[in-house]
């Protein structure tokens, strides 16, 4: 067990360098992050993957500001891991557009496409978008003040509850 952390940890480091070091103008403040998924990937940092998906992002026409914004390097870093980027991308953004259906363009929106594209198949996907649709205006009649558009990505994953809307609502 103490050898498989002391190898994470040296990994996380190694890969938190290497982001300083060939990225230091992006948003540093996602590179811990960015250097995990690496990590939880059990692989290293490779420079010419991650620019190659940085550069897909950057370059996609159909790729909205949402993810060319601050969160670019962090959707790189999962698009770098994976066998098939390019395919990756696809799925981020079909899901995007699902999102949209239901919610406003936002950056919040752009990670929960990955996230979602990450845990659940995109035939799933739009069932738990529209629940949480109908959780995220309960919230927002509930606590009109405190609910914001960053709270969007908090309704569609609590629509993974089995607890009802009521319950939800209720809880929070």
């Amino acid at each position: 067990m103490k050898e498989l952390l002391e190898r994470l940890c040296s990994r996380y480091l190694l890969n938190l360098g290497l982001f300083t070091d060939f990225y230091p103008l992006e948003r540093d403040i996602l590179y811990p992050v960015c250097a995990n998924v690496f990590c939880a990937a059990d692989t290293d940092f490779d420079l010419g993957k991650f620019s190659d998906s940085m550069n897909l992002i950057k370059g996609e026409p159909k790729m909205l500001s949402s993810f060319r914004s601050t969160v670019r390097p962090l959707i790189a870093s999962l698009m770098s891991v994976s066998n098939d980027p390019k395919g990756e991308m696809e799925r981020y953004l079909n899901c995007y557009e699902l999102l949209r259906k239901y919610f406003k363009d936002s950056e919040p929106l752009a990670l929960l496409s990955v996230l979602l594209m990450r845990v659940i198949p995109f035939e799933k996907a739009e069932e738990h978008i529209r629940r949480g649709r109908q959780i995220y205006d309960r919230m927002k009649k509930e606590h009109r003040i405190l609910t914001t558009k960053e709270d969007v990505a908090s309704a569609v994953m609590l629509a993974f509850s089995d607890k009802s809307d009521d319950e939800l609502i209720e809880d929070m």
